[in-house]
């Protein structure tokens, strides 16, 4: 297949290209100082793809000042509604257009699966919101496969590659908040699976929860990281000290939400972490390749 990638330097977009290569797709990244370009550049690369996978954004792990802010929600919006625009002028359209969200849609509150509709009342909430909706306007022209990503884990990026240096230079790991939040995470490697998986499965359309099959207590991820690491773990950051540094994006340690991957499970999506313990193995332990929990079928959501 002929592959268009928009975030392909990223975190995410390095282990998945490096995946489809291995399976030898022609992949085309198209950059950021692409999309500044001649927008009839950008509907010849469209019309040349049979798949388009959307990674492009600002990180949202960083300061929200108002030019932050502002990054992170253009970046996101912008670059959408401009493939969006483009596949809506190309005579020949993809087949598929894989495009990317996040848990920060839900609040923290319940249990959430894709049946709930309603964004929480906040600037990830909008941000999650816009970015679906703007996606979601492709629908008129090809298949549309929205994933809300979780915490993702893994060696090359994400939070485990800005805490593990703090946790292996001090005595101690760290809980942020109280601890009692939930965090929906899944393993790398299952995300770049779930993307080919969308590609190929033709029944999969609209929004998709992208985390393991059950999300993790705060306390407990954060306690089963630091022992991974070989650090003891009952220091607890409290929620002002973090917002001290971290200002109004601190609630992405602070609030966490339970998400449930109902229509995942249902769709048939095999796991190759479903667990923590042998995620957070893979994640954090170099030398001998650790052992890999057993592939997980999901079953359907009762």
């Amino acid at each position: 297949m002929r592959i268009l990638i928009t975030g392909g330097s990223g975190f995410i977009g390095k282990e998945l290209t490096k995946s489809l290569l291995r399976k030898n797709h022609f992949i085309t990244q198209l950059k950021h100082t692409a999309l500044d370009t001649d927008f009839d550049n950008i509907v010849s690369e469209v019309e040349k793809s049979d798949a388009i996978i959307n990674l492009a954004g600002f990180p949202i792990i960083s300061k929200w000042n108002e030019e932050n802010r502002k990054l992170i929600y253009d970046s996101r919006i912008n670059t959408t509604k401009l493939i969006v625009d483009a596949i809506e002028k190309a005579k020949v359209r993809p087949k598929v257009f894989v495009s990317a969200s996040a848990v920060g849609f839900y609040d923290g509150e319940d249990k959430y699966d894709e049946d709930h509709t309603i964004p929480n009342n906040s600037f990830l909430g909008d941000v999650c919101s816009d970015w679906e909706t703007t996606a979601m306007e492709a629908s008129k022209n090809t298949r549309v496969v929205i994933y809300r990503f979780g915490t993702v884990l893994g060696r090359n990026g994400g939070i485990i590659k800005k805490v593990r240096p703090i946790i292996k230079r001090s005595l101690m790991g760290i809980i942020p908040g109280s601890g009692k939040q939930y965090i929906s995470w899944i393993h790398v490697l299952d995300v770049v699976n779930a993307v080919q998986f969308a590609m190929k499965n033709t029944k999969m359309e609209g929004v998709y929860n992208l985390v393991a099959p059950e999300a993790t207590k705060s306390k407990k991820f954060w306690k089963a990281l630091s022992k991974t690491l070989k650090r003891p773990c009952f220091l607890k950051i409290p929620e002002s000290i973090l917002k001290l540094f971290m200002g109004e994006s601190a609630i992405m340690l602070t609030q966490g939400q339970n998400v449930v991957p109902k229509r995942l499970n249902e769709a048939g999506f095999n796991y190759i972490f479903p667990d923590l313990k042998h995620a957070l193995q893979d994640t954090l332990k170099k030398g001998r390749k650790p052992k890999r929990g057993k592939r997980y079928k999901a079953r359907p959501s009762e």
